[in-house]
């Protein structure tokens, strides 16, 4: 680090601020952030930390990406202007139009439709079903039992790693593969040729339905804005 010609190998160096890339600086950042949140007049909710919240916005945070929610503009605005105020380096895009992989498309009649198509077409490829024919349901109806005795599974790919894609899309914008998934998700430690045809009907099913996504609907009248 060039430090070499002043500092004899027996010296130890002790940082006054927190470096990007130690243990301790998300901590520290979010602590940071939150504190300058609070400082303007958020408060943060007591079901979820990453959620904060005052008249009018709401603020959702992931690491150093924050998502503001208004009712109008104005609001918004002001928010972002306190926030310069405390102090806070800021880079304001535009209207949001994806967030952590979720596309958010605001439609005509006020609600919100969040898709994450590319990371369904990841599925799918990942499956190896780009050519399949798609399927109305995404699990048979009966539940996905051990198979102590069936044949080990045999895929090209990680069958944990395609649940884990699959968890994290239900978490934002497919909530209509939970069962599906779930069943699934108990078998990540002896998977067999039964489970992998499970977790293929659910490829199938998003492979039909990859253009969907979740509506989310304000119960408060007004224009929703996002920024």
């Amino acid at each position: 680090m060039g430090l070499e010609e002043k500092f004899k190998s027996n010296h130890v160096l002790k940082l006054k601020r927190c470096l990007y890339g130690l243990r301790q600086s998300p901590k520290n950042f979010y602590e940071h952030l939150k504190e300058r949140l609070e400082s303007i007049g958020f408060v943060q909710s007591k079901c979820d930390p990453c959620l904060f919240i005052r008249d009018g916005v709401l603020c959702l945070v992931y690491v150093d990406d924050c998502l503001l929610y208004g009712k109008t503009q104005d609001e918004l605005n002001l928010a972002v202007q306190n926030l310069k105020d405390a102090e806070m380096d800021l880079n304001v895009e535009d209207d949001v139009a994806g967030f952590l992989g979720v596309l958010i498309q605001k439609n005509e009649d006020v609600t919100v439709t969040l898709f994450q198509e590319g990371l369904t077409q990841r599925i799918i490829n990942a499956l190896g079903l780009d050519d399949c024919n798609g399927t109305r349901t995404p699990a048979p109806k009966a539940p996905l039992p051990k198979d102590e005795d069936g044949v080990p599974f045999a895929g090209s790919y990680a069958y944990a790693s395609v649940v884990g894609m699959m968890m994290y899309l239900i978490g934002h914008s497919r909530p209509d593969i939970t069962f599906a998934v779930h069943q699934c998700a108990r078998h990540t430690h002896k998977t067999t040729e039964k489970h992998r045809k499970y977790l293929k009907q659910i490829g199938r099913y998003l492979q039909k339905t990859k253009d969907k996504g979740l509506i989310l609907k304000p119960s408060v009248g007004g224009e929703l804005h996002i920024k």
